[in-house]
């Protein structure tokens, strides 16, 4: 029912490049402060499938850089992408950007076949809010059948109006009910 919390993901792109990574893009997140200034990101689930110790799961990453959120905008809570992180040409003055290369159809088997092992999507993940049902109708109570008249005794013939209740007798000790309350 309940999960303890993590210590979030400690992935650095710098220590994965040539890596292949399966990423389930969750979603951009805009105006992230950072101590260069508000920046966007994409929060993402990664798995580095060639880590040396085995495939890893690293949770909630966020990439910063512009080449990596355009490649993977067009992917968010769409399937999986299967890439292997690589760096591009450096501007002057500044490093290489992080890339997403696209994989070969050995890379797509390895992914393939390690899915499989684990039964789909490694990463759970919570479901999604919905609007609450409409309320089912509510069906009226059953009723009563009306009670069935009282047999009509052999004889008595039709039109003739039915004998009509004397008023009681007021018990000795009672009071009377209100004018109000008389029928």
């Amino acid at each position: 029912m309940f999960q303890q919390p993590t210590a979030g993901s400690d992935f650095k792109a710098k220590n994965h490049v040539g890596h292949l990574l399966l990423i389930y893009v969750r979603e951009l997140r805009t105006g992230i402060v950072t101590k260069y200034g508000p920046s966007d990101a994409i929060s993402c689930d990664v798995v580095v499938l060639t880590d040396q110790a085995g495939p890893r799961l690293e949770p909630g990453v966020l990439f910063f850089q512009k080449p990596l959120i355009n490649s993977l905008r067009g992917s968010i809570s769409a399937d999986p992408v299967l890439a292997r992180l690589g760096q591009g040409v450096a501007k002057p003055d500044m490093d290489p950007p992080y890339i997403l290369n696209p994989y070969d159809q050995a890379d797509a088997a390895f992914a393939t076949q390690w899915l499989h092992s684990v039964g789909g999507n490694p990463f759970r993940t919570a479901p999604a809010l919905q609007q609450p049902a409409a309320p089912a109708p509510v069906a009226p109570l059953p009723q009563a059948a009306p009670a069935a008249p009282f047999p009509v005794p052999a004889g008595v013939g039709a039109g003739v109006p039915a004998p009509v209740a004397a008023p009681m007798a007021q018990a000795p000790g009672v009071p009377a009910a209100p004018p109000q309350w008389a029928a």
